[in-house]
Formats: C-alpha cells, sequence, structure tokens
C-alpha cells in the first residue's frame, strides 16, 4: 500500500467480507493498517455492507473498533445484503460530524432522503431480526459451494470466509473471462460475473454467487461440470 501512495492519495477503501472473493480480514490484518492512515494522512472507507455473514470460524473486525481511527474513518453500511433488502436501497454512514457535515451537503442535491417506507422496514428488520437474514441459511450452502469449484478439475479456488461469492479461475481453453461466460450461459443456461468486471483482481476468474437455494446451486454446479 505504502508504495501505492502519492501526493494525490487522499483515500483509503477497505471491504471486509468482501465482494468478489469472499475473503474477511484477519483480526491481526487491521491492527497493522490501523497506523498507515495517519502515517500518509489519509481518510478511510471501511464497507462493511457483509459484516454479518461471516462463517468457517471467521470473524468479522471493524475498523472502527481500533483506537486510534476515529477522526479520519467513516464506516458504511446497509440493511440490502445481511437482511435480504435490496430493492429497499437504504445505506448509512458512521463517521464524525466534521465528515458528515459536508456528506450531507453533497446527499441532499443527489436525492432528498431515503423513503420513509425503507426506513421504517429496516427499523421493524432490525429490531426484530436478532441475527442477519442471509447468515441463517448460508454456512451449509456456503461450505458446500465454496469448495464446489475445486471439485472440477479445471477450475481452482481460494476458500471463501465470508459473505456469499467465490472467485474461481477459468479453464486454460478459454481465451477470456467474457467468452467462458456467454459460452456457460448459451450452452447450459448458468450465469456467472466475469472477473474483468472487478478489475486486475479479476483476470482470468469468475464470480459466482450462492445466494440462491441449495439444489439450484448443486444443479448449477452440476451443468457446469457436465459442460465443461
Amino acid at each position: 500500500m505504502a508504495a501505492a501512495v502519492s501526493e494525490q492519495t487522499k483515500l483509503l477503501v477497505v471491504d471486509s467480507p468482501q465482494n468478489p472473493t469472499g475473503s474477511v480480514l484477519l483480526h491481526e490484518f487491521p491492527e497493522e493498517i490501523r497506523d498507515f492512515p495517519v502515517e500518509h494522512d489519509l481518510f478511510v472507507i471501511s464497507d462493511e455492507s457483509y459484516e454479518k455473514i461471516p462463517f468457517n470460524s471467521a470473524t468479522h473486525h471493524s475498523l472502527a473498533t481500533l483506537d486510534g481511527m476515529g477522526k479520519q474513518m467513516i464506516t458504511v453500511n446497509g440493511v440490502s445484503k445481511v437482511y435480504s433488502m435490496r430493492y429497499f436501497q437504504l445505506g448509512y454512514p458512521d463517521a464524525p460530524l466534521n465528515l458528515i457535515d459536508p456528506i450531507l451537503r453533497v446527499r441532499q442535491y443527489i436525492r432528498t432522503c431515503a423513503p420513509s417506507l425503507s426506513q421504517w422496514s429496516a427499523v421493524e428488520v432490525i429490531e426484530r431480526t436478532p441475527t442477519a437474514r442471509s447468515s441463517r441459511c448460508l454456512p451449509t450452502g456456503a461450505s458446500a459451494s465454496s469448495n464446489a469449484p475445486d471439485a472440477i478439475d479445471e477450475m481452482t479456488c481460494p476458500d471463501s470466509t465470508g459473505v456469499f461469492y467465490v472467485l474461481p479461475t477459468i479453464p486454460d481453453g478459454f481465451n477470456e473471462e467474457d467468452e467462458f461466460v456467454w459460452s456457460l450461459l448459451r450452452d447450459a443456461g448458468v450465469a456467472l460475473v466475469p472477473g474483468t468486471v472487478f478489475r486486475d483482481i479479476g483476470e482470468r476468474c469468475v464470480r459466482i454467487a450462492y445466494s440462491n437455494y441449495l439444489d439450484r446451486i448443486d444443479e448449477a454446479f452440476d451443468r457446469l461440470e457436465t459442460w465443461l
């Protein structure tokens, strides 16, 4: 990260649990980067939209809980992912007042406020739901689905420890991600996302989302393996 910082660098963005890899930062890692923004005079945006969906013994650790991070820290979150309320379009920042004020000034010219229906629905869901709706159905499907690409000889996949995504490689017989994705959709009826949507991290990879019923996920992997 230090090598990437220049005089124009103003912001460090941290995304954990992470889309598209499904990775969760280790507890030790946030401690290591705590001093980095201070040393380089950077603001930090921590996207924690998937905070309630770690699994396989992984634990989410918010950067905002670390000593010394408060003055430069903006945590963003929402209800779309963990409470399966994606169409309500409701998110929120947590930051010091000196940062919230300019955020609100910019925001008011984009949209006046979130619809009252979304706001009251979120209050109701958060107060009545002790655990995230999405997380209750994920552990079984997650462990099965994150291992599935590795069971296919032509693909390899890093371990997933959070969210409902994995980022396996594409087989060697394909020149690029788009070719693989479109061919799979046309021939087998399985939809994936080309990894290049996520820039360099997704080169020669595809993102698989397993936020669906387990039998449908199993069928998709069966189709994929048969097609290959």
